[in-house]
């Protein structure tokens, strides 16, 4: 059985391990980012917190077990300090769990806001098809209107001339 200081060894590494991931979780968590990065990197930090959870509660039971009945203070020094460091630890860790979910409602809102804005996207771009299609038919009104204005007046200022005869060349030359 190992000696009971490399067992407080053990237990201070582990309680220092999580209350360094503890403020850098709490630190991430005040830093309000967002997004599918800050998501992971929050859902990284539950895992290793549970991680150093479980490592500081093993090696407490441990400790609590090697140590004689007689130490009692040190025991409930040891369960009160373990027992509040762990609380302390699955409080942070639902505060991340409801900030991963407010971050995912706003990502999903603001799908629903894009989806809505393609969706004006789309109806404005159903709009501009709509103009532009009676755009080109009054356009092409506009030629045809022209085009018979041009044949009416063409029509109105037309004079028919008398047919010439003109006498050939082979003959003028044929008759030198």
């Amino acid at each position: 059985m190992a000696s009971i200081t490399f067992m407080k060894a053990v237990r201070t590494r582990y309680r220092n391990t999580l209350d360094k991931e503890l403020h850098a979780a709490t630190a991430l968590l005040k830093s309000d980012t967002t997004g599918t990065d800050s998501v992971s990197m929050l859902n990284k930090r539950i895992d290793i917190l549970r991680k150093y959870i479980d490592k500081l509660e093993i090696q407490s039971v441990k400790l609590s077990d090697a140590v004689s009945e007689s130490d009692t203070t040190f025991f409930e020094e040891v369960v009160n300090e373990d027992c509040a460091l762990i609380e302390e630890a699955e409080c942070c860790i639902i505060c991340i769990k409801q900030h991963c979910g407010n971050a995912k409602a706003r990502v999903k809102q603001e799908n629903v806001t894009s989806n809505t804005s393609s969706s004006d996207v789309f109806d404005l771009q159903h709009q501009m098809q709509g103009l532009s299609a009676a755009q080109l038919k009054h356009q092409q009104e506009m030629f045809e209107r022209q085009e018979r204005r041009k044949r009416e007046h063409q029509q109105e200022h037309s004079v028919k001339l008398p047919k010439l005869e003109l006498v050939s060349l082979d003959i003028v030359l044929g008759c030198i």
